[in-house]
């Protein structure tokens, strides 16, 4: 008799957690189906709202049709990925960014900030990559939570503002930065970055932070297919955020 009441007490238990896991699976999926849309949505709500869009690309975007892309959805502007870390380029960088400019598409390049090297020596990296050119967006740098536990946050912050400096002493102007809310709360308080430029990343509100770009949506595009969507905050000129050259 013990026996069976166990053996029912585990099957109740078994069946409790593989609905509860159902359940969570579903809440996710839902979620995440919520940030999936086709570019004619994403035509349609940008029009009829007067929205300046466009997208970011690296190398996980293997393949463009450029002439679907802008006979489509032709994009306000385009992110475009340049480097990451001390050595690494992206392997799309040069021949997009040449194509981005015949197109005469706004093209704001970018750094992706890695947790192993110091910021002087990425910034380099960045630096002897890229070539700003008129109507460029002011470059970026990406800064992200994965592996951030890597370092001390006295080590990310002194890092960051390195490469922030080297960047300025170049061209004149700090980059702006790609981040999530979150990690600017915890992160970027100091004074430093008080008047910076922010592309803020959140695919279920509209950021509570100011920003400038909003990374909001993930889409399928025509012509590239699965890709991140950006929209400039309302009110806001593009012109204002292009390199003063």
């Amino acid at each position: 008799m013990k026996k069976v009441i166990f053996i029912s007490i585990v099957a109740f238990i078994t069946a409790t957690v593989i609905v509860l896991n159902l359940n969570a699976f579903h809440r996710i999926k839902s979620k995440v189906i919520s940030v999936l849309t086709d570019s004619d949505e994403i035509n349609n709500k940008n029009k009829s709202e007067g929205a300046v869009w466009g997208i970011d690309i690296s190398h996980h975007q293997s393949k463009i049709d450029w002439n679907v892309l802008v006979k489509e959805n032709k994009p306000s502007f385009v992110f475009l990925k340049a480097t990451e870390g001390t050595t690494d380029t992206d392997q799309y960088f040069a021949e997009r960014y040449q194509k981005l400019k015949s197109l005469g598409i706004p093209t704001g390049v970018y750094h992706f900030f890695t947790y192993r090297t110091v910021g002087k020596t990425q910034a380099a990296n960045f630096i002897n990559t890229i070539a700003l050119n008129k109507g460029d967006l002011i470059p970026s740098l990406d800064l992200e939570t994965k592996n951030s536990k890597l370092q001390s946050t006295e080590w990310i912050l002194k890092e960051i503002k390195s490469f922030c400096t080297e960047i300025k002493s170049k061209f004149g102007f700090y980059p702006m930065i790609y981040c999530e809310n979150d990690f600017k709360l915890k992160y970027l308080k100091d004074p430093f970055f008080n008047d910076f430029k922010y592309w803020i990343s959140d695919f279920y509100r509209e950021p509570k932070s100011d920003y400038v770009f909003w990374q909001y949506k993930v889409g399928y595009i025509k012509g590239i297919g699965r890709v991140d969507v950006d929209v400039l905050k309302k009110g806001l000129k593009l012109s204002d955020y292009q390199v003063p050259l």
